[in-house]
């Protein structure tokens, strides 16, 4: 379904102080359906209706729909990298947006995406006793 399918569930809120977001659903009924045959591993379209009722987000704001902001291989290999050499987060986003032409070339957010990311790798970086007595001595290694 696209992502401006349906309305936003009003759950009472109404009444609170606190200001709304703004509205982004809109009841689009674009909608795209798949069938997987299980046997065969092969899929067909079994309903594709391609009429949205907004404007499409092209170009620079693409980036915009949370689907498109994903961080690729090759961004997550250079992030690790430069998180070795000790740079800062804030450091690493502003240097991907430096070498991409600016913050709206960016895929990716800082915030929701990249701090995810991180978090992601120190879960797999292991943490037992195996690897922390690896990280002492690399420690010790670097005092020599």
């Amino acid at each position: 379904m696209c992502n401006k399918e349906g309305y936003r569930e009003d759950k009472g809120l109404t009444a609170k102080k606190q200001k709304r977001r703004p509205e982004t659903r809109c009841g689009c009924k674009a909608r795209f359906q798949v069938h997987i045959v299980l046997r065969s591993h092969l899929w067909h379209a079994t309903k594709f209706k391609d009429f949205h009722n907004h404007e499409l987000q092209i170009g620079m704001h693409s980036v915009l729909v949370a689907s498109h902001r994903k961080m690729d291989e090759c961004d997550i290999m250079q992030m690790n990298r430069l998180r070795k050499a000790g740079i800062d987060t804030l450091d690493i986003y502003n240097s991907f947006a430096s070498k991409l032409g600016g913050y709206l070339n960016v895929q990716f957010g800082k915030k929701k995406n990249m701090y995810n990311q991180i978090s992601r790798q120190r879960r797999l970086g292991g943490s037992d006793g195996a690897s922390a007595i690896e990280f002492l001595r690399v420690l010790t290694l670097n005092d020599l």
